[in-house]
């Protein structure tokens, strides 16, 4: 079971990965590939501690993380949102877009902290 579930977690990587060249491939062209898969492993890492399972969610947030930045969490607003219990854990990456300002979104945009991709998430 554990060989599966490994398994399964280095596809969900690989295809986010493979998400994020195809999409967004201006931020991804710099990166190599070794740099770029721990990046998105760090990334799911991060949406997991707020109970993300879904692919789509855990894509959604790692898209967050190259659009915002990396840290892009821990802004106030976004927090909040992403701990809310009233809100099913996989839906709470769409909640942002419910809930957040412009203004939100744009703080966040300016805290951002390239390294935090590296940063092991804290739980």
């Amino acid at each position: 079971m554990a060989v599966f579930q490994a398994s399964a977690e280095r596809n969900l990587v690989i295809r986010i990965a493979d998400h994020l060249r195809a999409v967004h491939s201006e931020w991804a062209q710099g990166l190599d590939e070794d740099s770029l898969l721990e990046m998105v492993e760090n990334g799911i890492a991060r949406g997991r501690r707020y109970g993300l399972t879904f692919e789509s969610s855990l894509t959604q947030f790692v898209v967050l993380m190259v659009v915002i930045g990396p840290n892009f969490d821990e802004h106030p607003a976004v927090w909040a949102v992403l701990t809310d219990d009233s809100i099913a854990p996989n839906e709470r990456v769409d909640g942002l877009i419910l809930h957040l300002t412009q203004r939100d979104w744009q703080q966040a945009r300016a805290a951002a902290d390239p390294m935090q991709w590296f940063a092991a998430p804290v739980n």
